[in-house]
């Protein structure tokens, strides 16, 4: 988990964020990359997508094996952020609901995939 999270640290730019948090992500490269990397951590790793709000902001992240994992916590203050209405997601709801979300994931994941040495299913290289 420590070396995609390092991977993904990499890996993040303006155009996997939402149009609404491009203006944080000036100042904090994780604000908005939660939906795409929790889809990347589910693909790698499994477990569940949960969906939460911290303050007034809604958030993705992973629960593994009843373990919470959160690679863009640190967009918030404190280490352990305050999760209200936490629910169990699905990937088809995150993709008919997030904006851009599949363009926004494909671009990380392919970022990621790079990084990794890893091909796509099909892809030669």
């Amino acid at each position: 988990m420590k070396k995609l999270e390092d991977v993904l640290s990499k890996c993040y730019g303006h155009d996997t964020v939402p149009t609404s948090a491009k203006e944080k992500v000036k100042n904090n490269i994780l604000a908005g990359q939660c939906v795409p990397a929790s889809l990347i951590v589910n693909d790698s790793f499994g477990g569940d997508l949960k969906f939460c709000k911290v303050g007034e902001i809604f958030h993705c992240f992973n629960e593994i094996e009843g373990q919470i994992v959160d690679l863009t916590a640190g967009q918030f203050e404190g280490e352990n952020p305050i999760r209200e209405k936490v629910g169990t997601v699905t990937r088809e709801w995150i993709f008919e609901t997030q904006e851009d979300i599949a363009n926004r994931y494909s671009s990380l994941k392919a970022r990621v995939y790079q990084q990794l040495g890893i091909k796509e299913i099909g892809e030669e290289k």
